[in-house]
Parts: C-alpha cells; sequence; structure tokens
C-alpha cells in the first residue's frame, strides 16, 4: 500500500463531516453563531449592535456543550428521532430564555458573566457524565470520557498547526507581496479556528457506538506514566506543605492565611484528576498501590479540608461573604461530600464527582441561595450595620450623620459599595437612595459609580491604598493591571491618532495638523477641564468639547491610590459637532488639595473620528 493511500480523500472528509453535521447540526450551528459573533465584534461595532452580539455569543457558547449533552444523551437512551428532536427543542427554549435574560453590556456586569462561568462549568460536566446516569456503567462511563479527553488534545493539536501555518501564509503574504493584511485579521482566523474548526474535528471524533466503550479494555500506558510519575509526586509535595503548615497552626494557634484555600483546592484537583486517571488500574494485581493511594489520598483529605474551612469560614466572617468566598466554601462542602463517600461507601463510584460539580455549578448561578444573591445580602447588611451605627440610616433612610464617620469606617464602607457595584451595579441602592437618584448615574463611568454614590449617601469615598498618613500628591499611570508596557491601543475605526504631551501648563493650547483642519487641544489647570475643538479658526471654538476631569481624577485616585491604572479606567469617550474623540489618559501627576486636584503634568492620546 502506498503512502498516499494510507491518508484520507477528500471525498471521505467530505462524507465524515457532512456525517458529523448530521449528528450534531444544533452544536455546528452554536459554534458557527459564536464565530461570526466574535468576528463582528473585533471589527468593533456601534454599542446597539455590540450588546447583542455580545449576548449571542455567550448564548452560542453554552449551546456548544448543552448540545452535544443531549445528543449524547438520546444516543445513549436510544431514543427515537422524535422524542431526540423534543428534548433538543426544550435545549433552544432555554437558551432563548437565557438570552432575553442578559442585560445590554452584559459582559461588563461582573455577576452576569459569573452565572455564565458556573452555566459553562456545569453544562461541559454534564456532558461528561449526562449519557451515563444511573445503572452500573462505571468503565463505559471512564472510557468515554477518555476519548473525549484524547479527542480533545487531538483536536487542540490540528488546530494549533493548521492557524500557525495559516498564519505565517498571511504574514509572508502581507511582507512579500505588499497584501495588507489587517492585525485583527490574525485574531479573527484564530477564532475561526477555534470556534468552528477546532469543534467540528472534536465532534468527528466523539464515539458514536457508547454501549460498546463498557467492553473496551484498553489502558494508553502515557496515562500511567503521567498520573504516576508526575501527578503522584505533586500530590506529595502539596500534602507535605499543607501538613506542616496545619502543624504550624496547631504550635503558634495563628489562624491559616487565606491563600491556603487556593493550595488545599489544587491539592484535590490535583488528587481527584490522578484518582479518575488510574482508577482503571485499581484492580489489577500488579496495580495494588493504586487501591492504596485512593485508600490514604481519602484520609488525608480529612484534616486539610478542616484547614479549608477555617480558612474561608475567617474570611467570611471578618469581611461577609463574596463570590470567591462563596465558591471555596461551596467546593468545601463538596469536598465533604466526596470524601465522606469514598471513606464510607464500598462502590467508590467516580461519576460522584462530575455529578456534584454539576450541581454545585448550577446551584451557585442561580436562586435565592446562589451565589450572588448570598453574597449580595451579606455586603448589602454589613454596609447596613455600618450606617445604622454611624446615624446614617434610620428607619431605611439614609440620614445627615451627627458625626463623620471614622477614617477606618468610611474606608470599609467604601470597599463594600466599590464590591457591590462591580458586581451588581448600583441598583441594589435604591432602596435607600431612590429610582431617581440610581437613574441620574446612568451616564457615570464604571470606575467612578461608587464614589458618586458614596457621596449620595453622604460620606467622603476613601480608597483601597489610601491612608490617613497619604501625602498630598498622586500619581495616574497605565500598565500592570490590564497593560503591560510597551502599551497599545485599539485604534479601529478612527481616523487620526495625537500623542500630546503636556506639563507645567497653564491654560496651554496645543495645536495639531490634520489633513484639512487642526485639533485645539487645551487644559485649563484652574478648573482641571480638558478643551478640544476641531477647526481651522482657533478663536472661533463655539463647538468645543469640554470634559471636566476633576471628579474623574479624584476617583481614579481614590481607588487606585498609587497602583497602576487600567486602560479602560483611563479612556473616556466624547462626542463633538461631526466628529468623536477618545481620550486615553497616559500620565497624569499633580497635587491634591482642598478645592480639587491640581494638575503638573497631563500626557495621553487622542483617537478622533469624524462622523
Amino acid at each position: 500500500m502506498s503512502l498516499l493511500n494510507r491518508f484520507p480523500s477528500f471525498q471521505q472528509l467530505q462524507i465524515s463531516a457532512v456525517a458529523t453535521l448530521r449528528r450534531f447540526p444544533l452544536t455546528l450551528l452554536s459554534a458557527i453563531i459564536a464565530t461570526v459573533a466574535g468576528i463582528i465584534l473585533i471589527e468593533d461595532p456601534d454599542d446597539n449592535i455590540k450588546h447583542v452580539l455580545e449576548r449571542l455569543l455567550l448564548l452560542a457558547y453554552l449551546g456548544l456543550p448543552l448540545f452535544i449533552a443531549l445528543t449524547l444523551l438520546a444516543e445513549k437512551r436510544q431514543w427515537s428521532r422524535p422524542v431526540a428532536f423534543a428534548v433538543q427543542a426544550v435545549g433552544v427554549v432555554l437558551l432563548v430564555a437565557y438570552y432575553f435574560s442578559l442585560p445590554e453590556g452584559v459582559v461588563d456586569i461582573a455577576s452576569c458573566m459569573l452565572h455564565f462561568a458556573l452555566l459553562s462549568i456545569g453544562l461541559h460536566f454534564l456532558v461528561a457524565c449526562l449519557p451515563y446516569l444511573g445503572g452500573n456503567q462505571t468503565h463505559g462511563f471512564w472510557q468515554y470520557n477518555m476519548s473525549l479527553f484524547s479527542r480533545f488534545l487531538i483536536a487542540v493539536v490540528y488546530s494549533g498547526v493548521l492557524y500557525v501555518g495559516l498564519t505565517i501564509a498571511l504574514a509572508a503574504a502581507d511582507h512579500l507581496f505588499g497584501i495588507e493584511v489587517e492585525p485583527e485579521c490574525y485574531f479573527q482566523l484564530w477564532i475561526v479556528m477555534a470556534g468552528v474548526f477546532n469543534t467540528w474535528l472534536f465532534l468527528a471524533g466523539i464515539p458514536k457506538d457508547l454501549e460498546a466503550l463498557d467492553r473496551v479494555t484498553d489502558y494508553p500506558k502515557w496515562l500511567a506514566v503521567f498520573a504516576q510519575y508526575i501527578l503522584l509526586p505533586l500530590v506529595a509535595l502539596y500534602f507535605f506543605i499543607l501538613i506542616s503548615y496545619e502543624a504550624k497552626i496547631i504550635i503558634t494557634w495563628n489562624w491559616p492565611k487565606g491563600w491556603v484555600s487556593e493550595l488545599v483546592l489544587w491539592f484535590s484537583v490535583v488528587g481527584f484528576l490522578s484518582l479518575l486517571l488510574l482508577y482503571p488500574l485499581r484492580k489489577q494485581a500488579e496495580k495494588r498501590w493504586v487501591q492504596t493511594f485512593v485508600k490514604w489520598f481519602f484520609r488525608a483529605q480529612v484534616p486539610l479540608v478542616g484547614l479549608l474551612f477555617l480558612a474561608i469560614l475567617r474570611r467570611i466572617s471578618d469581611y461577609g461573604v463574596t463570590e470567591p468566598r462563596y465558591l471555596v466554601l461551596a467546593m468545601a462542602v463538596g469536598l465533604v461530600i466526596v470524601t465522606l463517600y469514598f471513606l464510607i461507601s464500598k462502590t467508590r463510584d467516580i461519576r460522584i464527582i462530575p455529578i456534584l460539580l454539576t450541581v454545585i455549578a448550577f446551584l451557585s448561578a442561580y436562586g435565592p441561595w446562589s451565589a450572588s444573591a448570598v453574597s449580595l445580602s451579606s455586603q448589602q447588611s454589613r454596609l447596613e450595620a455600618m450606617l445604622t451605627q454611624n446615624g446614617m440610616l434610620v428607619e431605611g433612610s439614609i440620614q445627615d450623620a451627627e458625626q463623620e464617620p471614622s477614617f477606618e469606617d468610611r474606608k470599609e464602607m467604601s470597599s463594600i459599595i466599590d464590591y457591590i457595584v462591580e458586581w451588581h451595579g448600583p441598583e441594589p441602592f435604591a432602596e435607600w437612595l431612590g429610582e431617581e437618584a440610581i437613574d441620574s448615574l446612568g451616564a457615570e463611568e464604571r470606575y467612578s459609580l461608587a464614589h458618586e454614590i458614596t457621596q449620595l449617601i453622604g460620606i467622603e469615598y476613601v480608597g483601597p491604598y489610601e491612608t490617613q498618613e497619604s501625602t498630598s500628591r498622586f500619581s495616574i499611570s497605565g500598565g500592570g493591571v490590564d497593560d503591560s508596557g510597551p502599551y497599545s491601543y485599539a485604534i479601529t475605526g478612527y481616523d487620526f491618532l495625537i500623542d500630546f504631551r503636556l506639563t507645567e501648563m497653564n491654560n496651554v493650547i496645543g495645536a495639531f495638523p490634520l489633513d484639512t483642519d487642526t485639533c485645539y487641544v487645551k487644559f485649563d489647570t484652574t478648573e482641571t477641564v480638558f478643551e478640544v475643538y476641531l477647526g481651522n479658526d482657533r478663536d472661533n471654538n463655539a463647538g468645543a468639547v469640554r470634559f471636566q476631569l476633576s471628579e474623574r481624577l479624584d476617583s481614579l485616585v481614590a481607588r487606585y491610590g498609587d497602583k497602576n491604572v487600567p486602560v479602560s479606567d483611563r479612556t473616556f469617550v466624547l462626542s463633538g459637532d461631526g466628529y468623536e474623540i477618545k481620550l486615553v489618559l497616559d500620565f497624569v501627576h499633580g497635587e491634591k488639595e482642598s478645592d480639587g486636584p491640581r494638575v503638573n503634568v497631563f500626557d495621553g492620546y487622542l483617537l478622533i473620528r469624524r462622523y
């Protein structure tokens, strides 16, 4: 047989692709919708289209695991076509309901993105366990998930290699033949490869006869090597560190540090992964050590789960419940359930692990017991108690305090308000401040909302990095938070970029020539007002855009202190007569004064777009 005959023909590939499409039509439709939405979003469309595409992207992404799970469930149970179609229809209805439940700008609302993340996690674990619920199918369950994992790795490698090859081809066309290739084209190509090609390739390799998997006895040798010589030493290392730290706690009688929770969870994750990978070897005579590992691993879990509870409950006692702490506590409860099950049960069915994770993810996403609902209630209660204690909340109404709260109380209340605004928006404060006051904040930038709400409540905002001994000087700069120098800013859709550097200013005007007119830039240091005008007559600037920066600079300094400020919080969009301007602050330095900040150095960029 020749070498060429070993490769599938294009006809075979076409037949396989069509068969995959017929088997997973809604899954591939979800992949295509997500891919198209992602490609268009890169082009930076207007807000109305952008909000629709963002919701479509989230919906389609959830559709991928949902329709895989429903399709495989129908195949495993050998349901008739009408029944399978009805089940898929229910999935479509659920996704449509999810779409209409999402608000505009969903990607900027932390609680909504947490719901999405939890639903995604739950649905992916649902793919792992749904077809094998009920009955004694543990071996088939393991082989099924092993085939999914192997196919995923193959699809990623193939997609990655093809993407790198196509990227090099595009770069060659750009540099060798002068064919202009926009930078965003490379990212759009990656979206296509990850969204459509990778998904199609993965689906094509999912076994169709799931019943036959229960009779498969193959076990990849590389898995045994990986689990035995990489994962197990890591489990031993983590266990030694954690047990040593627990001994230190007992000797010194100091409460555990918060980050120890993550280490305990990593120990559990690596241990469970080792357990799952080695599970088929437990009955082999020469692999009796696997049974020993399972027995002692769950015994070792007992003191570590106790350490985990101590760490997270201490944080909750001091600072209340937040979404991350809720999820750590939920995982701790899940660890207790799994540990007790494997210590007491004789069957030790590994299916309990993905089933439990699915339940935890779904319960944490929605309902009065969800992470968002419990966390919001906890933080609102803390804030209400502090306001009442300081005489600022009387019978549910905000009142002027007879005495200004202490610096520590103002800092703690500002921190709680920051959290609520970041995760849930300003709406939870309507109960105290009224709907009208909250509606008036609609146009405020995200980072300044907490600053505005503290003022409405009647206290001065105190940032997390402020101290009573803070100096009077301030600096605002980028890098480190979501940028890393050299800095880069998206210029898609704008006609001009102006880099301005103004120092030792006193109402200085900078003139920047454009193609047919001039951009005049003025900064009023007395009023802290930034002014931009496009035209050819410097004196006739009736259409100038005036932007008051005083409160915004105060908000950034209060929130970030000397830390680096994300570019999203240093960016402002201004509208003029026939043009739009995006102002990106690069570096601002000045002094805090009683009547507001006084700026000495003001550097940044202007992106200008004509209508």
